[in-house]
């Protein structure tokens, strides 16, 4: 083999060699950079869990405070029994919104990841609860949606340029000839 052969392989061997670095380099950056930006979004849900709970919180021992107001009016009216169901519910409350007020997102996250761990099926069953009534209120909203549009269902829409159509793509000369309605002509 030739000098000039065995500086070419070695040229050969060094441009693949620095190409495998360079794809490694940028390979590592990608993966330094997706960890920063998942950080940065952990720490936004943090903070915004932070926000809203202390807000929750708040609200909670505003409202513990207004039932504390309403056991003394039922102790007041002589209401004993009712009075110290209330009195419970503003301990439990109280307690919720200490905890809401208190608590980092952090914190709470732990304590929801315990839960669920503890009683799993307790979280199956909110989640079929929770889907439930989600099912429920996007039927609520599709009626009002329907009523918006002026009682026309999505298949009667007729988009500019297309001509409206109904049931099972009929137009509404084919509905009334099925129907037995004259069209006038």
């Amino acid at each position: 083999m030739s000098t000039t052969e065995v500086t070419a392989d070695q040229s050969a061997g060094s441009a693949s060699e620095q190409a495998k670095e360079k794809v490694q380099d940028a390979a590592h950056q990608v993966q330094e950079k997706a960890q920063e930006a998942k950080g940065q979004v952990a720490d936004r849900v943090r903070m915004e869990i932070d926000t809203r709970s202390n807000s929750a919180g708040s609200g909670l021992q505003s409202a513990a405070e207004a039932f504390r107001r309403s056991a003394q009016q039922l102790r007041d009216e002589g209401k004993e029994g009712p009075a110290n169901a209330v009195d419970q519910v503003v301990q439990r409350v109280e307690r919720l919104g200490n905890y809401l007020s208190q608590a980092d997102g952090t914190q709470m996250l732990d304590d929801v990841e315990a839960f669920a761990r503890r009683q799993p099926w307790v979280v199956v069953g909110g989640s079929v609860v929770l889907g439930l009534l989600s099912s429920r209120l996007l039927k609520a909203t599709s009626s009002r949606r329907y009523e918006q549009q002026g009682g026309q269902s999505s298949s009667y829409y007729a988009s500019p340029g297309m001509a409206a159509v109904g049931p099972a793509g009929s137009s509404p000369k084919a509905q009334q000839a099925l129907s037995g309605e004259s069209g006038g002509s």
